[in-house]
C-alpha cells in the first residue's frame, strides 16, 4: 500500500514490486474490506488516498521503520558483538571476581558494555527472575539455590583468621565443617 501511495497508481507501483497489477489490486480490494474503508480514492486517470488511507499509510511506515530499527540492532547485535548486560554483584567478593574477568572480557566483546548493580544475594535472585539482571555473581550453597540456571566457575578455599596463637597446651580443632573450639 505504501508503494502505491508514493507511485501514485497501481500499475507503478505493482512493476516497482515486480508483481501484477492484478495481484496489487487484489490485495488493496482484500484490505479495504478488512478495514471497511476506502484507502484510495480511485477513478480512470487518477489516485489520491482517503483519510482513512492517510492514517493506515502514516502508520504502516512507521511500522516499516520499527521492523527495520529492529531488525538493524539484532544485526548489530548479533554480528557486532555490542549491547549491555547489566550484572548483579555481591559487596563482599563481585568487585573482585568482576576485575579478575573484566579485562579478558573487553577484549573478546569490546561492543558490550557492562552496567554493575551491587546486590545481596537473595535481591540478584529476585532481579533476575524479573529480568532486570542478566546475570549475577553470587556465593552461596547448594541448598540455597533457587529456580534458575547456575553455572559454577569455582570453589573458594575459607581461611580463619585475625586470631593470635593459642596458649600452650590449647590447640583450635574443628569439631565440624561450620564449628571450630578450643581444646
Amino acid at each position: 500500500m505504501i508503494a502505491i501511495a508514493d507511485h501514485g497508481s497501481i500499475s507503478k507501483a505493482a512493476q516497482a514490486l515486480f508483481i501484477t497489477q492484478s495481484g496489487l489490486n487484489q490485495q488493496l480490494i482484500k484490505l479495504e474490506k478488512e478495514l471497511n474503508a476506502q484507502i484510495f480514492y480511485r477513478d480512470k486517470h487518477n489516485l489520491q488516498m482517503t483519510q482513512a488511507g492517510k492514517i493506515y499509510i502514516q502508520n504502516a511506515r512507521e511500522i516499516m521503520n520499527i521492523k527495520k530499527c529492529a531488525y538493524t540492532q539484532i544485526y548489530d547485535l548479533v554480528n557486532s558483538n555490542c549491547g549491555e548486560i547489566v550484572l548483579g554483584l555481591t559487596a563482599e567478593h563481585g568487585i573482585d571476581m568482576f576485575a579478575e574477568i573484566f579485562p579478558e572480557f573487553t577484549k573478546v566483546f569490546p561492543g558490550i558494555t557492562l552496567k554493575l548493580q551491587e546486590c545481596f544475594v537473595k535481591t540478584q535472585h529476585k532481579l533476575l527472575k524479573k529480568g532486570q539482571l542478566d546475570l549475577g555473581f553470587v556465593m552461596l550453597r547448594e541448598e540455597d539455590k533457587v529456580d534458575l540456571e547456575y553455572i559454577h566457575l569455582c570453589r573458594e578455599r575459607l581461611v580463619l583468621g585475625g586470631f593470635t596463637k593459642p596458649s600452650p597446651g590449647k590447640t583450635i580443632r574443628g569439631t565440624s565443617r561450620r564449628t571450630l573450639s578450643y581444646d
